[in-house]
């Protein structure tokens, strides 16, 4: 999965030790009483996040992508290198419902 960029709200105020310690890949800011947290993330680091989350007790408030298009870091553009040579097909960009009834 690409990286997307995202901003996870928290209730509170985390620690000083709390956010070096549990989230040092992210930017940490206060908005009134939540903390955010804002990062590039894949779907593993994703959930990795929210895994922590729930490990220090903290109350999620809300979640949500930023950005369609994932920055293009050294990272992400070897990564999306190594999905162009794969040898599966590619996916659909977008997966609708299926209508029926």
């Amino acid at each position: 999965m690409r990286p997307h960029r995202y901003r996870i709200f928290v209730s509170g105020r985390l620690s000083k030790s709390t956010s070096e310690v549990g989230f040092e890949d992210l930017c940490v800011d206060y908005d009134g009483p939540n903390t955010c947290l804002t990062g590039e993330l894949d779907q593993a680091a994703l959930y990795g996040v929210l895994n922590r989350i729930l490990d220090f007790g903290l109350e999620l408030v809300a979640l949500s992508r930023l950005d369609e298009e994932p920055k293009r870091t050294p990272d992400a553009l070897a990564r999306l290198a190594e999905t162009r040579t794969s040898t599966r097909p590619p996916l659909p960009h977008r997966l609708t419902p299926a209508l029926g009834g």
